[in-house]
């Protein structure tokens, strides 16, 4: 039987470091991806699984500000522009996949890494593209003038509201841009 040094088998130990002449070899210094069975680490699994979690609520609190976002007085609703329907949407179906994704990965879903990697980069795209549109609106609103005074001065609540939704959407999309750096420094082993 070969050196014990493997105590857990889904955590497995190092064998002690050795010397040669100046310097200190402690043994084998491969990383996820490199070709062995090394699990990541707990910590980076808990940080991923923050790192999911946290588009979810953003997400969702930012499809149901803008779903929501209206005024009665001038009778203007976001469903009114496409570029907001396609934020309220975009961010409804983000909200969705964070919960699947979230879900595979707590379940250990390692055939399967590659392709939610594939999925969080095109969820970042849309993200980021559903942002800029509902952005292109707000400054819109904010630059129109009725007789001298900002469209959203007319329709505080309603422009407050589609802020805000963009707001959140953009810290959901900064989560999963943290989310793919993350990765992508794990599979290289740094």
């Amino acid at each position: 039987m070969e050196r014990g040094y493997q105590t857990n088998p889904n955590y497995p130990v190092a064998p002690p470091p050795t010397t040669a002449g100046n310097h200190v070899n402690f043994g084998a210094q491969a990383s996820v991806g490199q070709g062995n069975n090394f699990p990541p680490p707990p910590s980076s699994n808990l940080l991923g699984n923050v790192l999911r979690g946290v588009p979810i609520l953003l997400t969702f609190l930012a499809a149901v500000l803008m779903g929501s976002a209206k005024d009665s007085k001038a009778l203007v609703k976001s469903t009114d522009s496409s570029a907001l329907v396609y934020f309220t949407v975009i961010n409804s179906l983000v909200c969705v996949y964070s919960v699947g994704s979230l879900i595979v990965t707590i379940a250990g879903g390692s055939p399967l890494e590659t392709l939610i990697s594939i999925a969080d980069l095109i969820v970042l795209t849309f993200l980021f593209t559903c942002n800029g549109a509902a952005s292109a609106i707000s400054v819109i609103l904010n630059s129109e003038r009725y007789e001298g005074i900002s469209t959203c001065a007319l329709l505080h609540r309603y422009c407050s509201q589609i802020k805000a939704a963009i707001v959140f959407s953009m810290f959901a999309s900064i989560a999963y841009l943290l989310l793919i750096i993350m990765i992508l420094l794990r599979n290289r082993g740094l």
